[in-house]
């Protein structure tokens, strides 16, 4: 009852129940709890875990991460995500089918004339 184990397992616990209700006001906490399989869903299979973790640091500044993911609604321009998928995919056909969804998904940025944005 009081081994390592067992304490490991109720920190645990408290953990993912912190998170869960963390869920809410953090798209970072949000984002952690889905990959973990802790929100209602099975864990990200190691390729999607590993995608994900490629691709946020091409998006953002790595000191940037935290505060613009603790914002509920994050924009991204179209570009720099085509700059991002590039560099994380090598399949030409794959990158060709998520660009032009995303492109799809974009809407005009405000703040560049002629520019798109996604969130």
């Amino acid at each position: 009852r009081y081994g390592l184990a067992e304490m490991a397992n109720k920190h645990l616990h408290n953990y993912r129940e912190h998170a869960r209700r963390l869920c809410a006001e953090s798209l970072r906490v949000s984002i952690f709890a889905s990959a973990m399989g802790w929100l209602d869903s099975a864990p990200w299979p190691e390729p999607k875990t590993n995608f994900y973790l490629a691709f946020l640091p091409l998006l953002f500044e790595v000191d940037e991460i935290k505060e613009r993911l603790d914002d509920r609604q994050v924009w991204v321009s179209v570009m720099e995500m085509r700059e991002a998928i590039r560099k994380v995919l090598y399949s030409r056909k794959l990158e060709a089918r998520l660009i032009e969804r995303v492109e799809a998904i974009a809407e005009p940025d405000p703040a560049l004339v002629g520019s798109l944005r996604v969130e």
